[in-house]
């Protein structure tokens, strides 16, 4: 579950007047089975959503979840995943993985509101929470939200400068660090806007990408020019479907710095104008379905028309990792891994482009 869908969740149980636990990993070292950003809440009713890794470790942190529901406290703790009789129970990665828990009450509910608006506006924001030592309790709620005009949602103190520091840098970078000052230690997490790809073309190709695109985590928008390809129970995994004429592409069409753009539209025009349209975005990442010589061809045909060789470098054509992909399902994992790299800053093994040439 991506960091949207879960703090949607949250918002709404605080809402309902329900009471929730959030779970987040703070600091990990060795071999462990969760993501750095990992998360999971613990609600009311029992029930949980998302995970910090599964298996023991994931019923230990429920367990403290549970245990945090009818406070507002935040405690921390730290588990050390070793085997445990050559790995017939307990934790067998054999890593060190230390987790904050918040309770959180109806009284969190504005807090995490604003965060939730912002998420949901494409709009960053920086989580600050006050972080007790491992094994013990901070009674009092200390959690602070910060973007780009200041801080939003106070807690009961004032931070400290070296936080405020903190919490500015990690807006601009992204990431999240464990602050220790004079005044107590703390949790800095910015929360960026989920990454958006735009499919242009909602045929087998188009869905197949734009649902394990959602899967992965991006927030998807489909464009087509066929209202019947568009259909809600057709492209029920898209944020959001835009009809337009594929000569002007982008119109009613959100895109800005930062997006993923794939073109596989019905044909070799309408991918045309769709590059056209989009080379002069600063895009993450612009993909287009198709051969060597049709790239070859596209670019002749913009340098003739005044396109900066620079923008046409930027394009992926053929898109994907070089897997072997022929059905549009194997071409939908080969571009989503493509793209998953860029978001992570990973250089990808061999682009479907690179094997071509070889």
């Amino acid at each position: 579950m991506d960091d949207r869908t879960l703090l949607a969740r949250l918002a709404a149980a605080l809402d309902a007047g329900e009471r929730a636990a959030w779970v987040m990993v703070i600091g990990r070292h060795g071999s462990l089975p969760m993501s750095r950003r990992a998360k999971m809440l613990v609600m009311q009713e029992g029930g949980m959503a998302g995970t910090v890794g599964g298996g023991c470790l994931e019923a230990e942190a429920y367990a403290r979840g549970r245990q945090l529901l009818a406070s507002d406290a935040a405690a921390v703790d730290t588990y050390h995943l070793v085997e445990v009789e050559q790995g017939i129970e307990g934790h067998v990665c054999g890593g060190t993985v230390t987790l904050l828990t918040l309770g959180l009450g109806p009284g969190a509910a504005a807090w995490v509101g604003r965060l939730h608006e912002r998420v949901d506006g494409r709009r960053p924001a920086v989580v600050v929470a006050a972080v007790p030592e491992a094994g013990e309790r901070l009674e009092t709620p200390a959690r602070w939200l910060i973007d780009r005009q200041g801080v939003v949602a106070e807690g009961a103190t004032a931070l400290p400068e070296a936080v405020l520091e903190a919490a500015a840098a990690a807006l601009d970078d992204g990431g999240a660090r464990l602050l220790t000052t004079p005044a107590g230690r703390f949790w800095i997490e910015a929360w960026s806007p989920v990454p958006r790809v735009l499919v242009f073309g909602a045929g087998h190709c188009g869905l197949a990408i734009g649902r394990l695109a959602a899967a992965a985590g991006f927030d998807v928008v489909v464009v087509d020019d066929r209202p019947e390809m568009l259909a809600p129970a057709r492209v029920d995994f898209a944020s959001l479907r835009v009809t337009t004429d594929l000569t002007r592409p982008l119109d009613g069409v959100p895109v800005a710095e930062g997006d993923y753009a794939v073109i596989v539209t019905r044909g070799h025009e309408h991918d045309l104008h769709v590059l056209r349209a989009l080379l002069g975005v600063p895009l993450a990442y612009l993909g287009m379905i198709g051969s060597r010589r049709k790239r070859a061809l596209f670019e002749r045909r913009l340098r003739g028309e005044g396109v900066p060789a620079e923008q046409l470098a930027s394009l992926r054509s053929p898109m994907g990792l070089a897997i072997g992909a022929d059905t549009p399902q194997e071409i939908a994992v080969a571009v989503v891994a493509e793209m998953i790299a860029v978001r992570r800053g990973v250089r990808p093994p061999v682009p479907a482009r690179e094997k071509a040439r070889g």
